[in-house]
């Protein structure tokens, strides 16, 4: 960060997730850290706006292991069939990109994104 305000140029992405905003039972440590970092990004944006950009990503379920840290059976059972279909890791990465390519003048303060599937 010291090197980044020096220039007067750079961008920090957080990952945050649609849990910092949309708590749920037994998630309290997990959503209250991605609160943590919601609010840790627009500290910082308030702060250091005119120096360097700031932007959170904050993606809801995607298709990736995490799910199988947790040890408990009930957790996992109840949480892995929205992982499994979850969005790609793909779709988040081309968000931290588009907000990094943004025009000069532009900060993409926050993206959220989740999976959409039209049900006919």
């Amino acid at each position: 960060l010291p090197y980044l305000i020096k220039r007067g140029k750079g961008h920090i992405i957080n990952i945050g997730s649609t849990a910092g905003m949309e708590v749920y039972e037994k998630g309290n440590v997990y959503c209250a850290t991605k609160h943590a970092v919601l609010a840790i990004s627009e500290s910082l944006r308030a702060e250091l706006s005119k120096k360097i950009r700031i932007t959170t990503i904050s993606p809801g379920s995607v298709n990736t292991p995490f799910i199988h840290q947790t040890k408990n059976k009930e957790l996992l059972s109840k949480f892995k069939p929205s992982f499994e279909s979850g969005m790609p890791v793909e779709w988040v990465a081309s968000q931290i990109i588009n907000a990094i390519e943004v025009e000069d003048g532009v900060n993409i303060s926050e993206i959220i994104i989740r999976p959409f599937q039209i049900t006919k």
